[in-house]
């Protein structure tokens, strides 16, 4: 009839090699920053614990460490054959996630081009906590622009699912967990949520969802950044290298909508740059891509990797926005 939450970092630590999947019980995305305090499964709990938080655009975050070994080792044996490894090459990472395959492959390119300046971007990098007033247990979780992502009620944790999420997946919630589904929308409405809830707009804590290691690394190397971006926004630099991986996959974007993003990234791609795309289904399986090089205003496919890219006609056919 409900389903409880895991709201504390006690109950994390007792639930630690449980967690596994949409089964299992919704955790506060607060909790997140505060993963660094157990010792064990760390990166595994990090993957569960945003898998089933969406944000109001219907996206989520979902990778793997190691997701693109394979696809990866081939890449980067072409550039390190056919480019100058003195030469400071631009490069650009989009849709990292939480930035652990970003990690990888920085570490990997930074041996054989010592002088790269490396991007890694996301649209949705941060969260806002509000708490109540008088008990801190209570909170709510709201993206950038303002709207609820998760409302924490103890004993619940109630996920905001975005209309683009599938119908099928939150009839089955609303079925299951009743309550929940009740409770939820009730505190979605002003009157009810300031009965349960009262907060103060200026009292918030802003959550980064990346990794710790990643922003330790952004922090520390001037020639890392993570930066927030849209992908339907025009990138205001240029780069040598673009790299889009599980993003453009047919279950996110129309035909349309990835038009529009890969005309925006060709617009921030240099002539004679490389676009590494690519899409597999999870960590080691094989990866269908594109190394696609600009060349003459025009996009051209240098290496084919399985069936290719999904919408890899679009992305070939593309121009300037």
């Amino acid at each position: 009839m409900y389903q409880s939450g895991i709201y504390n970092i006690s109950q994390l630590s007792l639930n630690l090699g449980k967690i596994s999947g949409a089964a299992n019980r919704p955790i506060a995305i607060d909790l997140y920053a505060q993963i660094g305090q157990l010792d064990q499964q760390k990166q595994a709990l990090a993957q569960e614990m945003v898998l089933n938080f969406a944000f109001s655009d219907g996206s989520y975050k979902k990778t793997h460490a190691q997701r693109f070994e394979d696809f990866d080792e081939k890449i980067i044996a072409y550039l390190e054959k056919n480019l100058d490894h003195d030469k400071k090459y631009k490069i650009s990472d989009l849709a990292v996630s939480d930035g652990r395959t970003s990690l990888d492959l920085f570490l990997k390119l930074e041996k054989i081009f010592p002088a790269i300046d490396f991007t890694a971007s996301d649209k949705n990098m941060f969260v806002e906590v509000f708490y109540d007033i008088k008990d801190k247990a209570k909170k709510i979780v709201k993206d950038e622009n303002g709207k609820i992502l998760q409302i924490i009620l103890p004993p619940f944790v109630l996920n905001i699912y975005s209309p683009k999420r599938a119908w099928r997946f939150k009839i089955k919630k609303t079925l299951l967990y009743p309550v929940n589904f009740i409770l939820t929308w009730l505190l979605l409405i002003p009157l009810f949520r300031n009965f349960f809830i009262k907060i103060k707009g200026d009292e918030k804590q802003k959550i980064t969802l990346m990794q710790n290691k990643v922003l330790d690394l952004a922090k520390s190397r001037s020639n890392f950044r993570v930066e927030s971006h849209d992908l339907f926004q025009k990138s205001s630099d240029e780069f040598d290298i673009i790299r889009a991986m599980n993003v453009l996959n047919f279950s996110y974007f129309s035909p349309d909508e990835v038009k529009k993003i890969t005309a925006n990234i060709f617009s921030s791609l240099k002539d004679g740059g490389l676009f590494i795309v690519g899409s597999n289904k999870s960590a080691g399986s094989e990866v269908n891509g594109d190394l696609i090089i600009k060349r003459n205003g025009q996009m051209e496919s240098l290496m084919k990797f399985g069936t290719g890219a999904p919408f890899r006609e679009i992305i070939i056919s593309t121009r300037a926005a």
